[in-house]
């Protein structure tokens, strides 16, 4: 038999924890009072296969995150629009210097900042990226102990 708290093979006692009893092997029992001891059978075979559990369902997680090379995109739609990062900066009320540190790829515009600029120059700075997870986990087949469980609720 098993200990139903941590799954090793050599379950020696029925122990009483917090008003249940359990099959405990020699260190888990020290958790709980000892009602009895059992005696394992002789023959004791465990087979490793895997079983399915089942998640709740997957969430879906829409993110918005900026495009690739959107340095290059903003300062080709400044230039295509015959304005400097000066006129630029005056027009949608912002720090020049902040232009050209986004053009430059030395900070990333904030979400804000970005539609602002989309809005100004008709272009597209930012994309939505879908993020699942999946709601079916695999395990080895075996005794589900309450460790076990404890586990599968942290994931």
């Amino acid at each position: 038999m098993k200990c139903e708290l941590c799954g090793e093979k050599s379950a020696t006692a029925m122990v009483e924890i917090e008003g249940s009893m359990l099959r405990a092997c020699s260190k888990c029992s020290s958790f709980g009072n000892i009602k009895f001891k059992i005696e394992a059978p002789v023959s004791e075979k465990a087979e490793e296969k895997t079983i399915t559990i089942k998640m709740p369902p997957a969430r879906k997680e829409i993110l918005q995150v900026l495009v690739k090379g959107y340095g290059r995109i903003i300062k080709g739609a400044r230039e295509k629009a015959n304005l400097t990062q000066e006129e630029l900066g005056k027009k949608i009320n912002e720090k020049a210097t902040i232009i050209h540190k986004i053009e430059t790829g030395h900070i990333e515009p904030s979400l804000e900042f970005a539609r602002k600029l989309e809005k100004f120059f008709r272009i597209t700075l930012i994309e939505e990226y879908q993020e699942t997870s999946s709601s079916e986990k695999r395990y080895p087949e075996k005794e589900l102990t309450l460790g076990d469980l404890a586990r599968v609720r942290k994931r």
